[in-house]
This record gives C-alpha cells, sequence and structure tokens, in this order.
C-alpha cells in the first residue's frame, strides 16, 4: 500500500509498461476487494446516518469537517 502513495503523487511518471501493468493489477484487486465490501459500507453509513438522526452524544465530533 505504501508504494501506491509513492507512485500516485503527482507529477510521478512510470519508466517502462510493466510497472504499468503491475500497477493496474494492484488497483483492480483494490477495487475488487471494495467492491466485495460494499454491502459492510452500506451498513456503516446507515447505522452512522441513524446515530446522527437519533442525536448521539458524539454527533458534533462525528460532522466535523476534517472527518468529511
Amino acid at each position: 500500500m505504501e508504494n501506491m502513495h509513492i507512485c500516485c503523487k503527482p507529477g510521478y511518471s512510470f519508466r517502462d509498461v510493466s510497472s504499468v501493468e503491475l500497477l493496474m493489477n494492484n488497483h483492480q484487486g483494490i477495487k475488487a476487494e471494495i467492491d466485495a465490501r460494499n454491502d459492510s459500507f452500506t451498513t456503516c453509513i446507515e447505522l452512522g446516518k441513524s446515530l446522527l438522526a437519533r442525536q448521539h452524544y458524539a454527533t458534533e465530533e462525528v460532522i466535523r469537517p476534517d472527518h468529511l
């Protein structure tokens, strides 16, 4: 994951096709994991919305701009 942060910085250019293919395969794997967990993300978001609607004690902390 750390390599992804390094190579995805603005201005980074790839030197060869195999590096691009490796990164694309890695990206597709990560995307597949995220897609497979979509139901969990949806459940988590809905739970958060219900807590906010009930004025949970941590509402102010949850809606801070640095959490968005």
